[in-house]
């Protein structure tokens, strides 16, 4: 029995020292209407403010969380982890999009979720981060906060706007291009009129001695008809997700270093 109470506290004593190393560098109990997580105290409380206040306007407009993070220590983990497992973990809605700033690093990283990642799939996810880095590089980090928002803003819009509102305002285009085609049309067909005699006497139609038909033959052709089936691709598109989370959730995803 001593010998059995020893072990145990000898297992206790080493999942004491190890179980550090499996608690995550992750916050898992964030309130997800803030939006913004400076871990790393790269903004200022106004700046903060700000930001939350724009993110919060843009989640409603578009149906859709988006989420900014920056921290100094990532503990061992990648950015592409660290950004998915944040969003996946947390209590954000099924669809957003998540900024991670890895001071770490220096590496940004954008990650897309739900329909984040069909609206917000890698090549987009690249535009923004070339629009982004810049001010990264000269350390403005709430100017690159900033600019990541007003760039998904402009790409939402985009991906959301209906065909009909924009085949809506290229009517006017249409108009003006069809009347343009048939008054050409018009006046070509009047000018090679105006080249024509008006004929008077059915002779003018005829040739000399009348119409006569020498030769007369029926042919009859077979034709065959070839169906091939074609048989539908079922892979998916490139470029639309394929970062799988450790939670087993898809994102489109990105990154760039500065």
């Amino acid at each position: 029995m001593k010998k059995k109470k020893l072990i145990c506290t000898a297992a206790g004593c080493l999942a004491a020292l190890f179980l550090p190393m499996f608690v995550s560098a992750i916050d898992y109990n964030v309130d997800a209407s803030i939006g913004i997580y400076d871990y790393a105290d790269l903004l200022t409380d106004g700046e903060e403010q700000a930001l939350a206040e724009e993110a919060h306007s843009l989640g409603e407009k578009h149906g859709m969380d988006f989420v900014i993070v920056t921290i100094n220590d990532d503990e061992g983990m990648t950015s592409e982890d660290y950004a998915q497992d944040f969003y996946d973990y947390n209590a954000f809605q099924p669809d957003g999009l998540l900024l991670l700033i890895n001071m770490d690093y220096r590496e940004l990283w954008i990650c897309g979720t739900g329909k984040g990642q069909y609206i917000f799939h890698d090549g987009q996810i690249e535009n923004i981060l070339d629009d982004i880095t810049r001010y990264a590089s000269n350390d403005n980090f709430y100017g690159t906060a900033s600019e990541f928002l007003e760039s998904a803003d402009r790409i939402a819009v985009r991906a959301t706007e209906s065909a009909f509102s924009r085949n809506l305002r290229r009517i006017p285009f249409f108009l003006l291009g069809g009347m343009a085609i048939a008054g050409i049309s018009l006046a070509i067909m009047v000018s090679k009129n105006k080249l024509r005699r008006t004929a008077t006497e059915a002779s003018a139609y005829k040739e000399d001695g009348g119409l006569r038909l020498t030769h007369r033959q029926d042919i009859f052709l077979r034709s065959a008809v070839t169906k091939t089936r074609i048989e539908a691709n079922s892979g998916s598109s490139g470029g639309r997700g394929g970062h799988i989370g450790s939670s087993g959730r898809s994102h489109s995803g990105g990154g760039q270093r500065f």
